[in-house]
């Protein structure tokens, strides 16, 4: 008999397992707010990210990178 268990070999909260969350609806209303008060995609990603902690920085759901923000 075989036992599976639900666990993983890595960290599901490291920051690279963070940096490949997807942007919650949230964050991309905030940036579609930003740019309809005409503000630039490198300008509206960065006065997002300027309150947030390192941890939240990592946190692609909560600071997307900038490839996201230039689509």
């Amino acid at each position: 008999m075989c036992k599976l268990f639900a666990t993983h070999n890595h960290s599901l909260s490291s920051a690279a397992a963070l940096s490949r969350y997807p942007v919650a609806e949230e964050t991309n209303a905030q940036l579609k707010q930003l740019y309809t008060e005409g503000i630039k995609s490198n300008a509206a990603l960065k006065k997002l990210k300027e309150n947030l902690s390192p941890y939240q920085l990592a946190d692609r759901s909560i600071a997307p990178d900038y490839k996201y923000a230039n689509q």
